[in-house]
């Protein structure tokens, strides 16, 4: 029993941090027109990414790193 409940309260857990994430990305892209898409990480990350991985790479945004940096901060610890 108290294994269903650590894994709901993980569930739980994770879901929420999934959300915040996700609003944190689409207030994020509110700022792209002001802001661009791209910034000096995102373009260096991409163009080490396209080198390495060729035309199967797809280019990120500024707004899609900070969102992953938001995953991995609440997600990955």
């Amino acid at each position: 029993m108290s294994i269903i409940v650590v894994l709901l309260g993980s569930e739980g857990s994770y879901f929420g941090d999934l959300l915040k994430c996700n609003d944190l990305l689409l207030k994020c892209q509110e700022t792209e027109t002001i802001m661009g898409k791209f910034n000096g990480m995102a373009n260096e990350l991409n163009q080490n990414c396209s080198q390495e991985i060729g035309s199967k790479w797809s280019n990120v945004t500024r707004c899609e790193l900070e969102a992953t940096k938001c995953l991995c901060k609440n997600i990955c610890k």
